[in-house]
């Protein structure tokens, strides 16, 4: 038997704080709008180019989409 479980998320502007993801960075933040930006801090990051905690407001919106999965984070001790 097959089961399947489809689970539809629509996201909008204004559904802020989001995480968000940048697939050309390598870095997720977790953004607020600030116009034609975004402003928040990176909690993940692919890249070296990047640290977990820079804080920026003129993120480029263009260059993220909504992220829709799962993140977990927790001290490492």
């Amino acid at each position: 038997m097959i089961k399947e479980q489809i689970k539809k998320i629509t996201l909008t502007w204004e559904d802020y704080p989001l995480l968000m993801w940048s697939p050309k960075l390598g870095i997720m933040i977790i953004a607020l709008d600030n116009g034609d930006y975004l402003k928040g801090a990176i909690c993940y990051t692919e890249t070296d180019n990047f640290v977990v905690g820079i804080y920026d407001e003129k993120w480029d919106k263009s260059e993220f989409t909504p992220f829709l999965g799962e993140i977990t984070l927790k001290n490492d001790l």
